[in-house]
C-alpha cells in the first residue's frame, strides 16, 4: 500500500510527489519520491495480492 504524502509542484515541468510504502501490517517499508505519471489511482475491480519482500543479503 502508498500513501501520498507531499505534493510538489514543479512549474513548466512534472509534478512529483513523496509517498510512504507499507507493507501487509502496515509497518513503513519506505519513502521515496516519484513523479506523478508513476502515480495510478485504486480501482474498485482489483484486488490485492500479498507477496513476500525479498531482501538484500
Amino acid at each position: 500500500m502508498v500513501k501520498i504524502v507531499d505534493h510538489h509542484p514543479v512549474p513548466g515541468g512534472e509534478d512529483g510527489y513523496s509517498i510512504e510504502v507499507f507493507n501487509a501490517v502496515g509497518d513503513t517499508i519506505a519513502v521515496t519520491s516519484v513523479p506523478e505519471s508513476w502515480l495510478e489511482p485504486l480501482l474498485s475491480n482489483e484486488v490485492f495480492s500479498v507477496r513476500r519482500l525479498a531482501t538484500a543479503a
